[in-house]
């Protein structure tokens, strides 16, 4: 008996001492206001209660299909305005198109023009947005 004991008190050592590193491995990676980094989450402390996207489409002959257009981030508190952002529009394949620029907002929202960038609606999977302000 002592011995399946010590056995579960040795594993339960081990577990905690990964756990551990781990933890502090992941916290050194963390995503901050002060710039982008590694990492997918909204950090901004211009605005803390989040905010929303959506985007517009138009159909392009050329392509056949339908293209994103404009990306509209919405909910956005007053004190972003003309500070940084960074857009990305992900796709299943991993490929990842970011724009840039900084805000401009009427009312509480601001426009993205992505259509130069020909961009399959079908493709978006994921759109993160970082402000930085």
């Amino acid at each position: 008996m002592a011995h399946i004991r010590s056995r579960w008190l040795a594993g339960l050592t081990v577990a905690t001492i990964v756990f551990g590193v781990a933890f502090a491995a992941a916290a050194s990676l963390g995503v901050t206001s002060d710039g982008l980094s590694a990492g997918q989450d909204v950090v901004v402390s211009c605005d803390t209660n989040g905010v929303a996207t959506s985007y517009t489409t138009a159909y392009d002959t050329g392509a056949n299909a339908y293209l994103v257009a404009t990306v509209t981030v919405s909910g956005v508190n007053a004190a972003c305005d003309g500070v940084a952002y960074a857009i990305t529009l992900e796709a299943p394949s991993g490929t990842a198109n970011e724009f840039t620029g900084t805000i401009t907002l009427s009312g509480n929202s601001f426009d993205v023009d992505v259509s130069g960038a020909s961009i399959q609606a079908s493709d978006v999977t994921n759109i993160a947005i970082a402000m930085a302000g």
